[in-house]
């Protein structure tokens, strides 16, 4: 072919992406839309994998062609690419790019025309850099279109610094400024959407290199100068906050800042003047609801310091014409009392100083019925007209009396016998309400009482993903009587039932007495080796969220030499391991890999082999594999480790030692295992790194 034709066929090409040529009528060329704007995936084991989708959409009135598909980045290889029209997951799906091989033709999407992009991630590596999907569109808004691929190795991560601003002490009418630098720590570009400061009407000031973003967003399209847009890899930036208060007291506020990182918003605490007396009142309106009539129904009021100066609580009283509200005199300290100040700064006070007082509502009838409760503190905000008293707070009663029975809470079986990881369905079915609606409560609440050191589990509505219950679900839901339960360690659990009706009495309680509705789980393993690991950080306020330490829990075979090499290490990388000669198994299995925090991870092991023939010991190793902190910055910090050895379901050994930084690994013990001689045995060595 020579070389005037070549350039023929390509004008043509470019005329038919274009949707245009110069000699015809021009077309209608539609619009492309696409969500999620990326696709992401947790961490995965190699020998794994999983997939992601992101749905493309035609909302334009012409067609829109899509072509020239390819994924990028120096990890492309881990990727595969399907597609299929329409959403419904049960369509055949086609190939798109698959072991590296271009299936893809030119996709023409019509008006209104939706196609499913299908990413299945398998990685070769512990890291995987970022990449993308990338193609081509005749879209004139989007010629090319590139959604990007991010795993826990790759993404933008933004940290700023301070995370917590503090004024401290500025009189009214004077002014004080601080500043905030931003920095992307993560390996992939981060495209600030917004900066907003909250509340935008009070007494603080944000700006962006002089510049206010809420009156020109343009500030943030390029924030640390490098000519491209976004915040590139260790780009920063700095804004800078002006707090000029206009009278006397505490003053608090947010800047949050949105993004396409991991963590979508960043969030900088803003306070000043906590150096005064402050009053906090919680709730603002006590509203008691229906309630028993010719019974004290009590709700409880809390009074909070919440300044850095001492708070004096001068006077407390109810204004009630009907006399159906009253004070709880032995709730109420002797006046004026004072309250410490507050300093969030210290860790010996978790929370501000508090007192809190009870207030009674008796109603005679079935009516409604108000009242004001006052509380008098010495805040300055509370400062009277004359300067020489101070206000009350005013916190509204209400509340109506009413007749009704209590419901009652029964369980539909109230005791298991089950195995470590399995789920057990709660029920409280059983549970009545004569005067309610169905007959039935209208809350189910679902609380353990105990539990095995270490457990974590919660009761949940649904778990995210069925086949690994050890990642959670959303929160139980409590207008339903059931709940699941993932039974993650071994030993004896107690949860209770507590029900409430229409008209907010619960039971059991003090006012509707009954015993407790009782469910006990005991968890007993079944499996020759059971090798159980948790651990506490107290650098983690909260072990339960999806972000914490992560710990792993290895089993060595009597043959293996090295720690972290298959096929004869047991961990995560390499979870199902074959180690059996012909006839029993004898493979382990790590069932859990918990990698935010606190555990459990188990492995288990049927049918050993027998040592003495192997000339060895079984070995249990502890791995710190990551102390950092990903979102708040520096790390977890050290971790207090403990395992558990159950042979044949009986404990043979429990060990705790503190584990201090990423890559220490702890050698915790020996299993020996034969016919004459079963046990665990302590090694104990620590080493700074993988031995």
């Amino acid at each position: 072919m020579n070389a005037s034709r070549i350039s023929f066929f390509c004008i043509v090409a470019l005329a038919l992406l274009a949707g245009c040529d110069d000699g015809l009528k021009k077309q209608e060329v539609g619009t492309l839309s696409w969500t999620p704007q990326r696709f992401e995936y947790p961490k995965i084991q190699i020998g794994s994998s999983a997939d992601d989708t992101v749905v493309l959409e035609n909302i334009g009135a012409g067609m829109v062609k899509l072509a020239n598909w390819r994924v990028t980045g120096a990890s492309a290889g881990d990727f595969d690419l399907y597609w299929y029209r329409g959403t419904d997951p049960s369509v055949e799906q086609s190939f798109g790019i698959v072991d590296g091989q271009d299936f893809f033709n030119t996709i023409d999407l019509e008006s209104g025309g939706v196609i499913t992009l299908v990413l299945n991630y398998h990685p070769s590596a512990d890291e995987t850099a970022p990449g993308a999907i990338e193609f081509e569109t005749n879209d004139a808004e989007n010629r090319t279109v590139r959604i990007p691929i991010e795993t826990l190795a790759s993404g933008a991560e933004i940290r700023c610094t301070p995370s917590d601003v503090d004024f401290e002490r500025v009189q009214a009418g004077s002014t004080k400024t601080k500043s905030v630098t931003c920095q992307n720590t993560g390996s992939a570009v981060a495209i600030v959407s917004d900066v907003q400061l909250q509340p935008a009407d009070g007494d603080f000031h944000l700006t962006i290199g002089g510049v206010d973003p809420a009156e020109d967003p343009s500030v943030l399209n390029d924030l640390d100068g490098d000519g491209q847009p976004g915040l590139a890899p260790n780009g920063r930036f700095t804004f800078d906050v002006e707090y000029a208060p206009t009278v006397d007291g505490p003053d608090s506020g947010e800047v949050r800042i949105f993004s396409n990182a991991r963590v979508e918003q960043v969030v900088v605490s803003l306070k000043a003047n906590g150096a005064s007396p402050c009053i906090n009142v919680n709730p603002e309106s006590l509203d008691f609801g229906p309630a028993l009539v010719g019974r004290p129904n009590p709700r409880a009021v809390t009074i909070e310091s919440c300044g850095g100066e001492p708070l004096t609580i001068l006077d407390i009283k109810i204004v009630d014409e009907t006399g159906t509200f009253a004070l709880d005199e032995n709730t109420v300290p002797a006046l004026p009392a004072n309250l410490p100040g507050y300093d969030p700064n210290d860790p010996q006070q978790p929370a501000p100083p508090s007192r809190s007082i009870t207030v009674n509502f008796s109603p005679t009838d079935e009516v409604a019925y108000g009242a004001k409760l006052l509380i008098k503190g010495n805040d300055p905000q509370y400062r009277a007209a004359d300067n020489e008293d101070f206000d009350y707070i005013e916190v509204p009663l209400l509340g109506r009396g009413t007749i009704n029975e209590c419901p009652t809470a029964a369980v539909a079986q109230a005791e298991f016998d089950v195995l470590p990881l399995d789920i057990v369905t709660l029920d409280g079915g059983a549970s009545t309400d004569a005067d309610g609606p169905d007959g039935r409560p209208v809350t189910y609440t679902w609380t353990v009482v105990s539990r095995p050191p270490g457990s974590t589990a919660q009761p949940v509505e649904r778990f995210f993903n069925p086949a690994r219950p050890a990642d959670g679900g959303p929160a139980d839901r409590t207008d339903t009587p059931t709940a699941f339960f993932f039974v993650d360690l071994v030993g004896e659990y107690h949860l209770e039932l507590t029900v409430t009706d229409n008209l907010d009495a619960t039971a059991p309680s003090e006012l509707c007495q009954q015993p407790a509705a009782e469910v006990i789980i005991r968890a007993e393993p079944n499996e020759d080796i059971h090798v159980q690991l948790v651990w506490h950080t107290p650098g983690d306020p909260d072990e339960t969220d999806g972000e914490g330490s992560d710990i792993d829990l290895h089993l060595l075979h009597p043959q293996g030499r090295a720690w972290s090499v298959a096929p004869l290490d047991c961990y995560f990388a390499n979870s199902e391991p074959d180690w059996g000669p012909l006839g029993p198994p004898a493979n382990p299995s790590l069932d859990i890999d918990d990698v935010n925090g606190a555990g459990p991870e188990n492995i288990n092991l049927d049918d050993p082999e027998d040592t003495n023939a192997l000339g060895g010991f079984y070995r249990v190793g502890v791995h710190y594999f990551r102390a950092e902190n990903f979102v708040g910055g520096g790390t977890w910090g050290p971790s207090v480790v403990t395992l558990r050895i159950f042979l044949g379901g009986m404990l043979a050994g429990e060990w705790e030692r503190e584990m201090r930084a990423t890559d220490h690994f702890w050698e915790v013990a020996s299993i020996i295992w034969s016919a004459a001689d079963r046990r665990a045995q302590e090694i104990n060595r620590y080493h700074n790194r993988v031995p």
